[in-house]
């Protein structure tokens, strides 16, 4: 009986329903998902609060989480990522605001890993969606930035994180097949178009020496851009 009727549901209905399954459950298990992280600390990943976040995890972990589940002709990481966002937001917006925004924008993964876009966007996967965001939000909280995000700087991070995207795919896979990628990545003549001169000096691709980076070399200017952009916005 039950088959039958989801049978009939639409795609679209479906997944609303696994959604609002997702949020009940989660709703009443606020002390599962426990992990230990790398210093000891024991969090909950659907019970996480503002005050469980240490920015010092990022420093340590996202250099070693790689993008693409490994995929590369060389190893990079969402450290690097989270690197070269920051170098894209600094060429198309100059603020603190969104320089911040994009380089922590994937400070999360350091919790829950980077998992690769045909998994995270099934509508099983709500439930790690749901949590992915509660974690990210708890981080803005934390660092005192939640009155930053809105539906325009979501945008602009957005943008920020599809041209990265773009320039890596470009970079780091010989074999970049548009029509698996389609509307993931944009056209590397679209991306000079929107980076502009700015990226003329680095060839348009932005990585620059970001590629050749070591994990405790990404760890480093993690580590010193945040801190020189959190004390700017003085929060």
């Amino acid at each position: 009986g039950s088959t039958m009727s989801l049978s009939k549901l639409t795609d679209q209905e479906l997944e609303a329903i696994i959604a609002d399954s997702a949020k009940e459950w989660i709703s009443r298990n606020q002390d599962a998902g426990k992990i230990i992280l790398y210093d000891g600390t024991v969090v909950s990943l659907l019970g996480f609060k503002p005050s469980d976040f240490n920015p010092e995890h990022c420093f340590n972990i996202l250099p070693n989480i790689n993008r693409y589940n490994g995929n590369t002709y060389i190893q990079f990481s969402v450290g690097q990522h989270s690197l070269l966002c920051y170098e894209i937001s600094k060429a198309l917006f100059a603020t603190p605001e969104d320089e911040f925004l994009c380089l922590i924008h994937d400070f999360q993964e350091s919790l829950v890993g980077d998992c690769i876009s045909p998994i995270k966007h099934l509508p099983i996967s709500a439930g790690f969606r749901i949590a992915e965001d509660h974690l990210a939000e708890c981080i803005r909280e934390s660092l005192g930035i939640s009155s930053y995000w809105n539906t325009h700087s979501a945008v602009r991070v957005k943008l920020v994180d599809k041209l990265a995207l773009s320039i890596e795919v470009h970079n780091l896979n010989k074999y970049y097949y548009l029509d698996i990628w389609g509307s993931y990545i944009f056209p590397m003549y679209d991306v000079k178009r929107i980076i502009g001169d700015y990226g003329a000096k680095y060839n348009y691709s932005l990585i620059g020496d970001i590629l050749g980076y070591q994990p405790r070399q990404v760890e480093v200017r993690l580590r010193n851009i945040f801190n020189n952009l959190h004390q700017k916005l003085g929060v």
